[in-house]
């Protein structure tokens, strides 16, 4: 097996760098979708079966391993913690400002100035709605106020919860880490702040899935071996999960049901990716993993409305085409963002490093 051949530090590794990938394409997945076909219903049962069970796990992932890997090098020190600030500067904060500036450009500058452009929804350059864009406010993803790219609201909120790490450190090491069952029922039951803050960058999904990577990384636990003691558990579980919320979707039991089959859900798609890797049969390139960040950051708003616009005519013949669509949408997505990606780093290798954060 792959797992005693390299050692278990490196297979953890390489399970994060391959399911990183795979997660990030739930990503591009969720944002294939389109709001406005959501009236036919095979399409929205079908829209939410693959976010219950696939997209709507990435970004809780995400979170997870970010906390893991902020805690789990050396201890906590104050000096420790400038470091890793400064470093998420370069990591975080400049490609979060260069792609939501680009698109702020986009929509309030470029398509105003092209013929057909004021058809379409465009900013208004003024000091609000810039701010709007760039942190929360102008565009709305369900309840969550967003950047105008607004996958992006994963990293303004990772920005916050690292700005606050040493807070969450205390918590964690004063209470053991039984902290985490308390931010976890608040995540469950959508107790939390007031929504001026939660829902602009303190969200109790960042908070709480942070905190459970970064339990892990600071007692050094292996997350591949935690997630491995309820591997049977959740590979049973989190079917019938997904099934159950899929069925009751349109009841009072939804919220309940899709907030556990994401929970189990992490722990599912950790598994499977593990086991997957043990017997050989799943191995992601380190260049793409590299890649998978430039089109998480890419894709939206540049190249995934383009496509749709493309193949829906072509799969509009019924809406088992356009659920179709939406997998092809994907795909082509991410192999133009990875020859988007080949060329830059090739011809311009130090701004491709600049704007993805050097991964």
């Amino acid at each position: 097996m792959a797992e005693t051949a390299i050692g278990q530090a490196e297979f953890q590794r390489n399970v994060i760098d391959n399911l990183r990938f795979i997660l990030r394409a739930a990503v591009v997945l969720i944002h294939a979708f389109h709001a406005d076909l959501e009236h036919i219903e095979v399409y929205s049962t079908f829209k939410y079966a693959n976010c219950v069970s696939f997209c709507w796990i990435a970004v809780r992932w995400f979170f997870v391993i970010s906390g893991y890997f902020f805690f789990v090098r050396g201890d906590f020190t104050p000096k420790v913690y400038v470091n890793k600030l400064k470093a998420r500067v370069w990591t975080l904060l400049i490609p979060y400002l260069f792609w939501n500036g680009a698109a702020i450009l986009l929509y309030g500058v470029v398509l105003k100035l092209l013929p057909g452009g004021a058809g379409t929804w465009t900013l208004d350059m003024n000091l609000s709605s810039i701010w709007g864009a760039l942190w929360g406010g102008e565009v709305a993803m369900g309840d969550r106020a967003t950047p105008i790219v607004y996958q992006m609201w994963f990293i303004r909120d990772l920005m916050v919860i690292v700005l606050l790490s040493p807070l969450l450190y205390w918590l964690i090491k004063w209470t053991r880490g039984w902290a985490v069952l308390a931010l976890g029922a608040c995540w469950m039951t959508g107790f939390w702040l007031p929504d001026w803050i939660g829902n602009y960058g303190l969200s109790s999904t960042a908070v709480f899935f942070f905190a459970l990577g970064a339990v892990a990384g600071i007692y050094r636990k292996d997350l591949i071996q935690i997630a491995g003691r309820m591997k049977w558990v959740s590979f049973i579980l989190f079917p019938l999960v997904v099934v159950s919320a899929v069925l009751l979707r349109d009841t009072e039991w939804q919220p309940w049901l899709r907030n556990t089959a994401i929970l189990v859900g992490v722990v599912f798609w950790t598994n499977l990716t593990a086991e997957l890797m043990r017997y050989d049969l799943l191995k992601i390139g380190k260049w793409f993993v590299r890649a998978g960040f430039f089109i998480y950051l890419a894709h939206q708003p540049w190249v995934t409305p383009v496509i749709g616009k493309f193949t829906e005519p072509l799969f509009s013949f019924s809406a088992a085409g356009l659920c179709m669509a939406t997998y092809v949408d994907t795909a082509l997505t991410m192999v133009i963002c990875l020859g988007i990606y080949w060329l830059m780093m090739k011809w311009v290798p130090k701004f491709g490093n600049l704007i993805t954060g050097g991964r």
